[in-house]
């Protein structure tokens, strides 16, 4: 949920030419607008946004009537109304609204830019507006449901394109990085409750996998640099638990873990400089190894998590998916990725690498959107 019932705030709508819909990622849909053209955001986080105006009353019942959504759905389309704008745009992808919105006022560009990696069945079950996906793959999750959507293409990720527009990365030759998918329900929940299995079964993987690059990285001599996960939906953020979690599992064997709090570009970077990303279930991973990094993928350090994950390995050639806990073969992989040339890895990964996320360094998405905003103003 976005909000509290419980929690309400007064909001007093005016207009502009771009609105961006809720508060989620508004740093980087910022980078979108047009140089020229205002925006508002109306945000949904900090309660339920209440507007006291006889004339927004009046269009909500109107809406209600006209459109036979209900009064919650008719709300947030008059809500939207209420700013008059020119565009929206979102970086929440399964807002509901925001498709209804779309087949409520076709004429104004509705754009929700997917935000994250999803299984299919967690992708909106409603109808979307247009759709800037990560990757192909997300949309033949939406047909695979059957979701329709005005258009869905498959543009990549905004704040990727947004971070390497404005900086040059220079590769660290000792540095791996190692992406956490640390949830606190890794030490709380039981299989048999909802999500029980799939969290278990990463909760495996992820230790398997960053006992490995721990190990090895000793072992090699490399610096191991671990991403911290930051805030997660439902469960917020948990940096000191986290760090207890690796502390506990590193036993005083050095490495470094990177909080994205402060600076959520700063995670690129050490993804980027290292000469090797080490993964589970992570959109970063995938956002990374469009931009060409190197990236071994540790689904099959579990088998149950492998089965789980399919959806996201189907396209990944074996030289970067680990199929076992062996670190033997965690070894094998690793060094064949270091010692591999840039022209070699390249060829292994240049047909798949476009498959969940997609990245084009000559129009980048939030240049596309900027682009396709301009034409309305």
């Amino acid at each position: 949920r976005f909000y509290s019932m419980m929690c309400f705030r007064r909001l007093t709508p005016c207009r502009t030419d771009v609105l961006i819909f809720d508060s989620l990622g508004v740093e980087y849909l910022k980078e979108a607008v047009p140089q020229d053209a205002s925006y508002s955001v109306l945000d949904l986080r900090e309660g339920v946004p209440i507007v006291f105006s006889l004339r927004f009353l009046i269009a909500w019942l109107a809406i209600s009537r006209e459109s036979r959504l209900g009064l919650r759905s008719s709300y947030f389309i008059a809500l939207i109304d209420a700013y008059q704008p020119k565009a929206v745009l979102s970086f929440v992808d399964t807002h509901s609204a925001l498709g209804r919105y779309q087949r409520y006022r076709p004429e104004i560009p509705t754009i929700s830019v997917q935000n994250a990696l999803r299984y299919p069945h967690k992708m909106s079950t409603e109808a979307m507006p247009t759709y800037y996906a990560l990757g192909r793959t997300a949309k033949k999750f939406l047909d695979q449901e059957k979701i329709t959507y005005k258009h869905c293409l498959a543009a990549g990720s905004l704040p990727l394109g947004i971070f390497l527009s404005k900086n040059r990365i220079k590769k660290e030759a000792d540095k791996i990085t190692f992406i956490s998918s640390y949830r606190v329900a890794f030490e709380e929940i039981s299989p048999e409750e909802k999500n029980g299995g799939y969290v278990c079964a990463l909760a495996r993987t992820h230790k398997q996998a960053f006992l490995h690059a721990l190990r090895y990285s000793e072992e090699r001599k490399f610096r191991l640099t671990v991403i911290a996960k930051g805030k997660v939906r439902y469960e917020g953020e948990h940096f000191l638990e986290e760090k207890q979690y690796f502390d506990g599992l590193s036993l005083g064997r050095p490495y470094t873990l990177s909080s994205t709090v402060k600076d959520t570009y700063n995670s690129y970077h050490h993804a980027l400089a290292a000469q090797l990303v080490i993964a589970v279930d992570s959109t970063l991973a995938y956002e990374a190894f469009s931009a060409g990094a190197r990236v071994l993928f540790c689904w099959g350090a579990d088998y149950d998590l492998l089965n789980y994950s399919r959806f996201f390995l189907e396209a990944l050639p074996d030289a970067i998916l680990l199929k076992s806990r062996d670190y033997h073969e965690f070894v094998c992989k690793v060094d064949s990725l270091l010692n591999m040339s840039d022209e070699s890895y390249d060829a292994l990964t240049k047909g798949c690498r476009s498959e969940y996320v997609t990245y084009d360094a000559n129009c980048p998405v939030h240049e596309r959107i900027k682009q396709e905003v301009s034409k309305e103003l």
